[in-house]
């Protein structure tokens, strides 16, 4: 045995011991999968010890049910007991507890306040089989396969009926599918339906809006005749002469000899639930006969609004139930409209109907408590019920997207008896307006008067939707926003309120008092006076208010400190400030430095950070920085001041292109390891979160590949070492 054997014995273990670590943390890196679950690679994720592919994950879908028809949003159709869903065609809808499906309809029920706009939209491909309302039949075209053929005989028209005889209002409409898509959206303006806003009682354009079709409106029109007309049947079985006779029967007018489709209501429509029903043979017939005899008034039953339980046990009525809505029935329930905020918006300063229309106007503003002069300043209400009128004074429906004119709002104030006001009231300073009532001014500290303004002074835009108006003003046009030369500004608040009569409901004015008898229009009051105001879904008594208050100051801004980055203090319009009230801002030229403060300039303002070189500066220069508002009111910029010596002096200061420079400060450049604020954290030093990253989550903790490769070159280079040492 030589001399060396042992330290060979010890070189080979401690190359195998070497080899087993280099094994052994290669294997601690491999993610753990749970017990029973599946490899990533293998397209599954385990849950509970049963794998799910990854295709069952990525179909997976979030239906929406609606508790009235329950429509699934997604097209698919949901067993609410199962929970198992199967493949049908879009906008089809499911029934639960009895309640009908929609055919046609893209909603079971459509919600919106009462006095708003509601839109409905029906696939004329949609149908409803003939085992009963309510049972929907679909072929692979969407189209029922006995009435519409092979899918390609969809029909281009639709009768619908809007209300019932127990909702207290019908209207018939012919619909038509002019621009050949399958479907028909139609807008339906509650406020001005069942009433008359022009000369003459034929104007359907401010009650229905159906950009690309055709809409005709029986109470607001005429229906078409000849082949495409309408038939309309008494509960005798015996034809009708018309529309109006249709009414009378079921007991919604007097009589059809002196009476009009116009005269079944005495105020708008109600907050409610109002039927509607969709087919193509625009067969209208009575079930049951309605009374309007004095104390026994009863509303009849026609089959376009009734239900399975209407039918009385016939199968006569049943059929004609049946038939009369093979495109579906649906629901419009209106909701009690009201006031449930006014709050304070500011967007860059410009005209006020700078904004193409609300989208782009919702994009640039931001909360403000406090508006800086010059910027425009939004009053946003949320309020509703007034959106129908507002389209009917404006005479357009694209207004709701578009903008309204500032006089549309001013006559709607005008129009007494609707018991609408909107207010911009100064709370400090002068009276700027005289005594008394002027235009849509009723009160001599309101500051804005809105029938004597154009649209680049104040603008009016509404996001009917959500309930949302929108009061623009250009502040640089209005005296009254003139906060002056002190710091701290005008105050204002700004308020709008619906208003009641204490006794009367709002009735129509169909006295001629103030309009000719055949003139049905819109406008009333607290029982039917014009000039008694009476908000029309308000009871007797119940008032809706909504208030907010805020000032308009001076543009200013302050410079603040980020880190070691700058040096700040609180630069104010005017005049210098700094660090400790010494009027400096301290600048390192080591690094690049961010400068930042705060200001009350509109969120979305485009602003310039200037730094320019001081008089005792070894080098002159300037440098800019074009910067955004931030919705929080801060701003930021960065700047490469490393040409500058230590010592030297510069000023920072926020300029805008309307107002020059809002705040200027003196800055001193300083070198590597100055002082900058005291007590301000460093920004460069690395930061820590509560969860660790997501690659050391998905591994197990061990030394690593990398570790081991190390050890297994250190581990062979010992042993080399050993063996050279031993052979020496």
């Amino acid at each position: 045995m030589t001399r060396d054997t042992p330290i060979r014995t010890t070189a080979r273990a401690a190359l195998l011991a070497a080899l087993c670590v280099a094994a052994l943390c290669s294997l601690a890196t491999v993610p753990v999968a749970a017990t029973g679950g599946t490899a990533a690679g293998d397209g599954g994720i385990a849950i509970g010890g049963d794998a799910a592919s990854a295709g069952d994950v990525a179909s997976a879908e979030t239906v929406e049910v609606n508790a009235t028809g329950a429509t699934a949003e997604t097209g698919r159709t949901v067993d609410p007991g199962s929970g198992t869903d199967t493949e049908s065609t879009e906008n089809a809808t499911i029934r639960i507890d009895g309640e009908e499906r929609t055919g046609g309809w893209s909603e079971a029920t459509y919600e919106d306040p009462a006095g708003d706009v509601v839109t409905l939209t029906l696939d004329l491909s949609e149908r409803v089989d003939e085992d009963g309302p309510g049972d929907d039949s679909h072929s692979d075209d969407g189209a029922d396969a006995d009435d519409a053929g092979a899918g390609d005989d969809v029909p281009d028209h639709a009768y619908v009926q809007i209300g019932s005889a127990e909702a207290g209002f019908i209207d018939v409409l012919y619909l038509v599918d002019a621009d050949d898509d399958g479907e028909v959206t139609v807008s339906v303006n509650t406020r001005t339906l069942g009433t008359s806003d022009s000369v003459s009682a034929t104007n359907a354009d401010l009650v229905y809006h159906s950009p690309g079709d055709e809409v005709r409106s029986a109470v607001h029109g005429r229906l078409p005749s000849g082949e495409n007309g309408p038939t309309f049947v008494g509960a005798d079985g015996e034809p009708l002469p018309g529309f109006d006779a249709y009414l009378a029967e079921l007991g919604l007018i007097v009589s059809a000899d002196t009476d009009r489709g116009i005269d079944q209501l005495a105020r708008p429509i109600q907050p409610g639930t109002y039927p509607i029903a969709a087919g193509t043979s625009g067969e209208f017939r009575v079930l049951e006969a309605g009374s309007t005899s004095p104390g026994e008034a009863e509303p009849g039953t026609s089959a376009m609004a009734a239900t399975e339980g209407d039918a009385g046990g016939t199968d006569e009525a049943a059929e004609a139930i049946t038939e009369a809505a093979p495109l579906g029935r649906a629901t419009i329930d209106l909701s009690r409209p009201g006031i449930e905020d006014v709050s304070i918006r500011a967007a860059p300063a410009g005209p006020a109907d700078a904004a193409e229309n609300r989208t782009a106007l919702q994009e640039s503003m931001g909360p403000r408590e406090s508006v800086a002069a010059g910027d425009r300043l939004v009053i946003e209400a949320e309020a509703t019920g007034i959106y129908g009128h507002l389209v009917a004074i404006e005479g357009d429906f694209a207004s709701l997207e578009e903008g309204f004119s500032p006089n549309t709002l001013a006559e709607l104030e005008t129009r007494t008896g609707e018991g609408v006001r909107f207010a911009v009231e100064a709370e400090s300073g002068p009276v700027l307006q005289g005594p008394g009532p002027s235009g849509s001014v009723d009160s001599p500290f309101e500051v804005l008067d809105l029938s004597e303004v154009d649209p680049e002074t104040v603008a009016v835009y509404a996001d009917e939707e959500a309930g949302e108006l929108y009061v623009v003003v250009d502040t640089r046009e209005v005296d009254a926003f003139d906060p002056g030369t002190g710091d701290g500004g005008r105050d204002f608040s700004a308020s709008m309120d619906y208003e009641s009569d204490p006794e009367e409901p709002f009735l129509f004015d169909r006295e001629d008092r103030h309009i000719q008898t055949f003139y049905r229009g819109l406008l009333g009051g607290a029982g039917g006076d014009p000039g008694q105001p009476a908000f029309p879904y308000l009871d007797p008594g119940e008032n809706a208010t909504g208030e907010t208050n805020f000032s308009v100051a001076p543009p200013h801004a302050s410079f603040e400190a980020i880190g070691d980055e700058a040096g700040g203090g609180d630069g104010t319009g005017g005049g210098d400030a700094g660090e400790d009230g010494q009027g400096t801002l301290r600048l390192r030229s080591d690094r690049p430095v961010r400068v930042a403060g705060e200001t009350n300039l509109a969120p979305g303002t485009e602003a310039t950070l200037r730094v320019a070189s001081g008089e005792t500066a070894s080098l002159s220069y300037v440098q800019l920085a074009t910067v955004e508002v931030g919705t929080d009111g801060s701003f930021a910029g960065t700047f490469n001041l490393t040409e500058a010596s230590p010592g030297d002096t510069a000023e920072v200061s926020f300029e805008t292109e309307a107002e020059g420079a809002i705040a200027t400060a003196n800055a001193t450049i300083v070198g590597p390891g100055a002082p900058t604020t005291a007590g301000t954290p460093r920004s460069d030093l690395p930061t820590f979160t509560e969860d660790p990253p997501s690659d050391l989550v998905e591994e197990t903790p061990g030394f690593g590949v990398g570790a081991a490769i190390v050890g297994l070159v250190v581990s062979i280079a010992v042993a080399v070492g050993i063996r050279r040492h031993g052979g020496a």
